[in-house]
């Protein structure tokens, strides 16, 4: 194997562990077993999509606008 193609096998590793890293935290960020401040915490700071609203609770501000069906004048 030439060391180009050593160096791209190490990158695609690499890659495969952060892919892998990004899944099981944005895994951890979706469940709700865990403290919604700290996964909504972890999420802004990772500039992830944040937890999904509960079933049951008002939606957010900013989401509701966007729920709400739009009357065309």
């Amino acid at each position: 194997m030439t060391d180009l193609a050593k160096a791209l096998k190490s990158a695609e590793d690499d890659l495969a562990r952060y892919r892998d890293l990004l899944r099981r935290t944005a895994e951890w960020i979706h469940d709700p077993a865990y403290d919604e401040a700290a996964r909504t915490a972890l999420a802004r700071r990772l500039e992830l999509p944040g937890p999904a609203a509960r079933i049951g609770t008002a939606l957010a501000p900013e989401t509701a606008d966007e729920a709400r069906p739009r009357r065309i004048a």
